[in-house]
């Protein structure tokens, strides 16, 4: 017991200063796969409309390089103890459904800078400001865990900006006494950040990756795990973290507000549920399938724990069946026109006129040349050719 008060009396003090720490001291330690994903998306500044200063946001998106010019994108956002990460997987196979999914570390969270307010409504009210950045009018909303509070709320202030919504094991219930522990014990002083700085040390990583298998039934590599807690230690996200938790409205007030947001009442506003196994009967299952009028509810065979992760292709067909209801034409994608046929220049050339008026057949040709022309009046054949057979001819008329 010594060992453990002092281990993490010693992980929750012993800490730099984030904010003016390179980062290259983070990503020589950082786990491949993670790395990965890092070097497969970028930053883009985004301009914070309500404090007027500029945050960088970490994204994984097509941009200027979505070469088939698909036309629906997804924004995906996680949960409360995940990033974009989680879904670098189905991405493609978003994009075989041609669909342009565009992922994003939420504000506070991943690689992304923090904010002056880590409230979920303040992260809320940013994602607008994310998609001016991104030039995205409207997208397809998938909202995975506590994201369903934040991407809700959007959809209720920005109701042009939202096309459908997807939710995906939502906690739609965010009174803070239906809570999971490790949400709840981020608001014990001390204690929690001490707690969490233990659970998310590299030093227990066996630990942790047994006692994942043990309580949640699921078989994912401990490289997997090691990546979710790395990202939750990255930089000064486990203070980030407590922040998101303590400075939101956990009420039964703010789950009010969300059972009478847009998302609840809106008929019109195509929206479905992709439940795990374990979590359909459960509390927040039962809450967002008897709160909310869906017009899909789908089941996936998971246990619940980081369902895309178990289930890496679990969002096509389901978005793609959504998506296809509103019109079956959103997903083609369109054939890039021809491209002009241009004055041949090489080979064999032949250029031929007929004309009322004058008549010209112009060639250049690096083996042989033809120029022809036929017209009424005055009549001009002309030929370049590098090698052999080159003439010219000019015209017979009335």
């Amino acid at each position: 017991m010594l060992t453990f008060i002092t281990f993490a009396a010693w992980s929750a003090f012993n800490q730099v200063d984030h904010e003016t720490a390179d980062k290259s001291l983070y990503l020589k330690d950082m786990p491949t796969l993670l790395l990965e994903h890092y070097q497969n998306g970028t930053f883009i500044p985004v301009y914070d409309s309500s404090a007027r200063k500029t945050f960088k946001t970490f994204v994984i998106h097509n941009g200027g390089n979505n070469k088939r010019n698909l036309k629906q994108n997804i924004l995906i956002l996680h949960g409360q103890g995940s990033t974009s990460f989680l879904f670098r997987n189905t991405i493609e196979y978003l994009r075989q459904a041609n669909l342009n999914p565009v992922l994003i570390d939420l504000p506070c969270f991943g690689f992304s800078d923090s904010l002056v307010n880590c409230s979920r409504s303040y992260i809320s009210d940013r994602l607008g400001d994310i998609l001016d950045s991104l030039n995205l009018d409207s997208v397809h909303l998938v909202m995975y865990d506590m994201s369903a509070d934040i991407g809700m709320q959007f959809a209720d202030k920005s109701p042009s900006r939202v096309k459908s919504v997807t939710f995906v094991d939502p906690i739609a219930n965010v009174d803070i006494s239906k809570q999971d522990l490790y949400v709840r014990i981020a608001r014990v002083p001390i204690i929690g950040r001490m707690i969490i700085n233990l659970a998310t040390s590299p030093y227990v990583s066996w630990i942790r990756w047994k006692y994942i298998q043990l309580v949640y039934r699921v078989e994912l590599a401990q490289e997997l795990l090691d990546c979710y807690a790395f990202s939750l230690r990255y930089r000064n996200n486990i203070n980030n973290y407590i922040r998101t938790i303590t400075e939101s409205d956990l009420s039964y007030k703010r789950t009010f507000y969300l059972t009478s947001s847009r998302v609840s009442y809106d008929v019109k506003l195509p929206k479905q549920v992709i439940l795990s196994t374990e979590t359909i009967g459960a509390t927040q299952g039962s809450f967002i399938q008897t709160k909310f009028s869906m017009h899909f509810v789908n089941m996936a065979e998971s246990k619940g724990f980081l369902l895309p992760e178990e289930m890496e292709s679990v969002f096509d067909s389901h978005i793609t069946v959504l998506i296809d209801t509103i019109d079956p034409e959103l997903r083609k994608v369109k054939p890039e026109p021809e491209p002009p046929v241009r004055e041949n220049h090489g080979g064999s050339g032949h250029g031929h006129s007929h004309g009322g008026g004058s008549g010209h057949g112009h060639s250049h040709g690096s083996d042989h040349g033809h120029g022809h022309s036929h017209g009424g009046g005055g009549h001009h054949g002309h030929s370049h050719g590098g090698g052999q057979n080159d003439y010219g001819m000019g015209g017979y008329g009335l």
